[in-house]
C-alpha cells in the first residue's frame, strides 16, 4: 500500500492534524513517505521548521544530519510504511554513539501509539503492563447501538472508558507496516481505564477479522480481555438498512442538533430503488456472516459472553446496565443507574421505515408468495 493510501486511511484519528501542532522534528524515513509528510505538514500548516530527511544507505555508516538541525530539534522521527523499527534501531544506535541527547521516536510505534493512548505525542511509548482487575470487550456488528451503549457505560464513570479503539487505522498499518496492535492494547489496558481498575474496549466483526489476517498473535486478545458483552439487533433488516443510510449520508452518528438538520437534508437526496435495496440485502446477509463468525469466536476460545440486545437497552437502559454491572462484578450503586445518559440520538427515520417495508415486498413477500 502506497504511503499516501495508508495516511488516508488514518485521517479519522486526526493523526498527523495533531502532530503537526509540533515542529522542530526531524522526519527521517523513505522518499515516498517523507515527501507525503513534507507535503501535508506544509499545505495543512504553511511553512514549518522541521526537517526531512530521505533514508538510503549511507545512513546505515554515518548521520547525515546537519548539526544545526541537531541542535534545534525536539525530537528525530523515523517515518517509514516499510519497516520503521530496522530505521530506528540504526539511527537510535548511531545517536547513542554520539552521546547526544536527542529523543528518537517512531511515527508509528510511539506517536500513533501515545495519540490513541491519550498522552504527549513526542515520548517515547515504552511501558510497563499494568493489567486491570477487570478488562471486557463489547462484539458486534455494525450499527448495532454499540456507541449508544458505550456512551451509556461511560457516563457512569465505573466501567472504563469503551470505545472503537483498534478499527481502521490499526488494520491498515498492522497489516502493510508492521505495527504491533496488540501491544497498543496493552498500553491502552494500562492507562484507559476508571479509578476502580475497570478497561472497556469495542469490538466490530469485520475489524476482528481483519486484525485475525496480520502476523502478530490474536490469540492474545482473548487472554488480556476476559469478559464479552455480545451486542445483538433483534431487527437485522432494520440494522441493515442503518448501514446503506449511513453509508449514502455518510452520517454515522448524531449528537448535536446542527448534525441532525444536515442529517434530514441528506435524507432527501436518497431514492429508494432496486439498487439501493440490493444494497440492503447484501448488508443484510454480511450482518448474518459477521455473527456467524462471532459465534465461531466464541467457539473458539470458549467463551460465554453476556447477551444484550439493543432494543431491550433502548426500552430500559438501568435493567441492561445493571445485567453489566453485575456480569463484570462491579460494585454500583442506585445512583449509578438513575441519570444513564448518551450523547448519541437515534438515527432511524420515516425514510428508513419505508425503505424496510419495500425491502421486505421484494425479499420476503415475493419469497413466501413464490412457496
Amino acid at each position: 500500500m502506497e504511503a499516501n493510501q495508508i495516511f488516508q486511511n488514518l485521517q479519522e484519528t486526526q493523526f498527523l492534524q495533531k502532530l503537526s501542532s509540533h515542529d522542530k522534528i526531524i522526519f527521517i524515513g523513505e522518499t515516498n513517505t517523507i515527501n507525503y509528510l513534507q507535503d501535508f505538514f506544509k499545505n495543512n500548516n504553511g511553512e514549518q521548521n522541521n526537517y526531512y530527511y530521505n533514508w538510503d544507505n549511507k545512513f546505515k555508516h554515518e548521520l547525515l544530519i546537519e548539526p544545526q538541525h541537531l541542535i534545534n530539534c525536539q525530537a528525530i522521527v523515523i517515518a517509514s510504511i516499510d519497516n520503521e523499527h530496522i530505521i530506528f534501531e540504526t539511527i537510535k544506535n548511531q545517536i547513542n554513539n554520539l552521546k547526544l541527547k536527542i529523543t528518537v521516536l517512531r511515527l508509528f510505534t510511539d506517536i500513533f501509539v501515545n495519540l490513541m493512548s491519550e498522552q504527549k505525542l513526542l515520548q517515547s511509548s515504552d511501558y510497563q503492563v499494568q493489567l486491570p482487575q477487570t478488562a471486557y470487550a463489547i462484539i458486534t456488528t455494525p450499527r448495532s447501538g454499540s456507541n449508544f451503549l458505550c456512551s451509556i457505560l461511560n457516563s457512569t464513570k465505573i466501567a472504563g472508558y469503551p470505545k472503537e479503539h483498534l478499527r481502521q487505522a490499526s488494520v491498515v498499518i498492522a497489516k502493510s507496516c508492521q505495527f504491533d496492535y496488540i501491544r497498543l492494547l496493552e498500553i491502552l489496558m494500562t492507562y484507559q481505564v476508571t479509578p476502580n481498575s475497570v478497561f472497556g474496549t469495542k469490538f466490530i466483526s469485520h475489524f476482528l477479522k481483519d486484525f485475525q489476517q496480520t502476523q502478530f498473535d490474536f490469540d492474545k486478545i482473548f487472554k488480556l480481555i476476559t469478559k464479552y458483552i455480545y451486542l445483538v439487533r433483534r431487527d437485522k433488516i432494520a440494522q441493515a438498512v442503518s448501514v446503506v443510510v449511513a453509508q449514502a449520508t455518510n452520517v454515522w452518528h448524531i449528537d448535536n442538533s446542527n448534525r441532525q438538520l444536515d442529517y434530514q437534508t441528506k435524507l432527501q437526496t436518497i431514492d429508494i430503488d432496486d439498487y439501493l435495496l440490493e444494497k440492503v440485502h447484501r448488508n443484510y446477509l454480511s450482518l448474518e456472516e459477521g455473527e456467524r463468525y462471532l459465534n465461531q469466536l466464541f467457539d473458539k476460545y470458549q467463551i460465554s459472553p453476556l447477551r444484550i440486545e439493543y432494543e431491550q437497552l433502548l426500552d430500559n437502559k438501568a435493567e441492561q446496565i445493571r445485567k453489566i454491572f453485575d456480569y463484570l462484578n462491579i460494585k454500583y450503586s442506585q445512583e449509578h443507574l438513575t441519570d444513564l445518559q448518551s450523547t448519541f440520538k437515534k438515527t432511524g427515520s420515516s425514510l428508513s421505515e419505508q425503505i424496510i417495508s419495500k425491502y421486505q415486498e421484494k425479499y420476503l413477500f415475493s419469497k413466501m408468495e413464490k412457496q
